[in-house]
């Protein structure tokens, strides 16, 4: 089944973390740089006694996708074992305590739930003023000299080099419940609506294999714990 992604009236809930986790060669720790973002479709999954959860089955996705811009990372590595289990595992919990009915993705379930990795690198440089005289280095800024004229000291640029890795989990509840087939001569396309969806972000460089999983989790429950309007 082919869908197009649709994200009809949303409402969006965002939550950064708490953490403990040390970023190197600052005070910012890793986890206090996640970010859980929720969105929903408020005639779809509000919960509001006007628009009722008709949704009661789910299958989550058995492997998770990849959009990237770099080769430091490839779907079998965002597959490996530990990490795909621990995503699934923390999904369907949330899913199963929020009142909702495993079924196997061939037995067309209300929601399917698409699992997405992003993973973005970003490398830059930075220039800073830097002056000298009249007490060392610092930034330039004017001062107000003899004769009562504004006039600078001497500066110069330094390049500051900066590359970060950013990664993402996207959790999307895909509509199959309301697919609706559009006509294709040639292949079967159906329009499949997003009525809820997650996006966890954060820095991921040298954050190691058990801090990443436990931050992902926590994140996970955190998007649920903000939507409780997806409880039965």
């Amino acid at each position: 089944m082919k869908s197009i992604r649709n994200l009809a009236v949303l409402t969006s809930g965002i939550l950064i973390l708490s953490g403990c986790y040390k970023a190197p060669d600052d005070n910012v720790y890793y986890e206090d740089l996640d970010l859980v973002h929720t969105n929903y479709d408020v005639q779809k999954a509000s919960g509001d006694s006007s628009y009722p959860n008709v949704y009661k089955t789910y299958a989550v996705a058995d492997s998770i996708g990849l959009a990237s811009n770099t080769d430091e990372v490839d779907v079998e590595s965002v597959n490996e074992p530990e990490f795909r289990i621990n995503i699934r595992n923390t999904v369907i919990n949330n899913m199963e305590n929020y009142g909702y009915t495993a079924v196997a993705a061939t037995d067309t379930p209300d929601i399917y739930v698409s699992l997405t990795v992003t993973y973005i690198n970003t490398k830059g440089v930075d220039y800073y003023p830097i002056y000298w005289g009249g007490g060392g280095y610092g930034y330039g800024y004017p001062y107000y000299g003899y004769g009562g004229s504004w006039y600078y000291p001497s500066y110069t640029w330094v390049p500051s080099y900066y590359s970060y890795d950013q990664g993402s989990l996207l959790i999307d509840w895909m509509d199959i419940k309301n697919a609706v087939r559009i006509p294709d001569n040639d292949t079967v396309y159906y329009k499949v609506d997003v009525v809820w969806d997650c996006t966890i972000s954060g820095l991921v460089r040298n954050s190691t294999d058990a801090d990443r999983n436990s931050r992902f989790k926590a994140a996970i429950d955190q998007g649920f714990e903000q939507s409780p309007y997806l409880k039965h």
